[in-house]
């Protein structure tokens, strides 16, 4: 047994029992950050009650990358290229579903000027804006399937080769100017124009239309390598504009949109590459890359779903102990010095209770974390969790489920709308989990 302990014994531990139940039911005891001496001597009669500082515990992680992130109604368009070191190669495509418009206000008479597919930006970036980034658009050759139920950041269907419309540009999405406008075939164009202007079934009613034009994919171009762009994901923020020219007494120039349909139906394909990293031993979500095999690191990465599982192989050494009563656990996670001076670490990170292969049900038991930021010399940053509940039901029955363990990732719903990533040290000394026991 490799338990650790700082003990108060005899009445000056009954007295510092009682003193320390009040300050933690007034919710002062456990915001210390630092852990201080409870040592009160041994020239007291021995008592048999003893509050301990358990801190020895081991605390094990490990990497792993979950299978199955449902992508559909995101309500973001992720596009672009990013590449780096730590991470390797990642990329992001969009697919989505257009409707037609409200009215279908063209005379013959009107003349036919451009067509171009209107993005929003929703101020999203990972990575380097300075870098210029190309967009290709496809159109879809099959029906995005209503009847999917589950579409997830792998899902893909099939698109025309040829590209309809492309753009290279710099991204820029804090601009006064928040839309990015692409320019398509001016063949696709005229061909909607002149079906409008027949009042063709295929613009007056949704499934003829959608049978008629299946939908596009946004597609970034690997040749242009800087950052990930997010675009607004909902009805009215994403539009087909076909504009014409109506001449009678003014010049009147007319918008035509064909606008997201069906949002739900809108995902993000997301595809990478681990090859040149110390990640590439990750395939399924079964299989954890031990932190010992990736020089003591853990890794979160939001988009392609690394999450972080943490197992206390020690934990039943806490059975031997007298008998008594768990009063706090919290377990503490410390970031890599210096892995997050380029990228922001997220604010909220969440556990998650798991099984032996890493299934977990994201409805189920949550765990918020608090974070410490050290901004000024960076030795203090954590992410802390309470994990009192946890810990109490796991010794509760006098088992150690060997089994049973946690995982450290973000809400299901930033899991597939961002990057947010987050490197922890195993070897920090703020990694740790503490019990807080008292014996009687």
């Amino acid at each position: 047994m490799n338990i650790k302990i700082k003990q108060v014994p005899g009445f000056a531990a009954m007295v510092y029992i009682l003193y320390t139940l009040i300050l933690f039911s007034s919710g002062f005891f456990f915001s210390c950050s630092k852990d201080s001496d409870t040592s009160m001597g041994s020239d007291y009669v021995n008592s048999q009650t003893g509050y301990q500082l358990i801190d020895t515990l081991s605390v094990n992680l490990s990497t792993i990358i979950i299978d199955t992130l449902e992508a559909s109604s995101s309500g973001s368009i992720l596009l672009g290229y990013h590449s780096d070191e730590t991470f390797g190669d990642v990329s992001c495509s969009s697919f989505f579903q257009l409707g037609i418009p409200d009215t279908c206000n063209i005379e013959t008479t009107d003349t036919y000027d451009s067509l171009a597919l209107v993005l929003t930006y929703n101020k999203y970036v990972y990575g380097d804006t300075t870098l210029e980034q190309k967009i290709l658009v496809h159109q879809l050759t099959e029906v995005i399937d209503e009847e999917d139920s589950l579409i997830t950041n792998q899902t893909t269907y099939e698109y025309d080769p040829n590209p309809i419309g492309s753009i290279v540009y710099t991204p820029s999405p804090n601009n006064p100017v928040d839309t990015l406008v692409i320019r398509i075939d001016d063949a696709i164009g005229r061909d909607l124009y002149t079906k409008i202007i027949q009042e063709n079934s295929i613009v007056t009613n949704i499934n003829d239309f959608i049978d008629y034009f299946k939908g596009l994919t946004l597609i970034a171009d690997d040749a242009y390598r800087g950052c990930i762009v997010g675009f607004e994901g909902d009805v009215g923020e994403v539009k087909l504009s076909l504009f014409t020219t109506r001449k009678a007494y003014d010049t009147e120039h007319l918008v035509h949109e064909f606008s997201l349909y069906n949002a739900s139906k809108q995902f993000n394909h997301i595809t990478h590459d681990f090859s040149t990293t110390q990640l590439s031993a990750l395939i399924d979500q079964k299989n954890a890359l031990p932190s010992t095999e990736t020089h003591g690191l853990a890794y979160l990465y939001g988009g392609i779903g690394l999450a972080i599982r943490v197992d206390f192989p020690s934990l039943g050494d806490i059975l031997y102990l007298d008998r008594g009563k768990i009063l706090k656990a919290t377990l503490s996670l410390a970031p890599q010095k210096g892995s997050y001076n380029e990228y922001d670490l997220p604010s909220q990170i969440y556990i998650y209770e798991a099984d032996i292969l890493n299934n977990y049900d994201y409805t189920g038991n949550l765990y918020s974390s608090y974070q410490y930021l050290d901004n000024l010399y960076h030795e203090e940053t954590y992410y802390s969790f309470d994990l009192t509940s946890f810990i109490t039901d796991e010794v509760s029955d006098s088992y150690i489920d060997p089994d049973r363990g946690l995982l450290v990732t973000l809400l299901a719903e930033n899991l597939i709308a961002q990057f947010d990533r987050l490197i922890i040290d195993q070897d920090n000394n703020k990694t740790n989990l503490k019990i807080y026991y008292l014996s009687y």
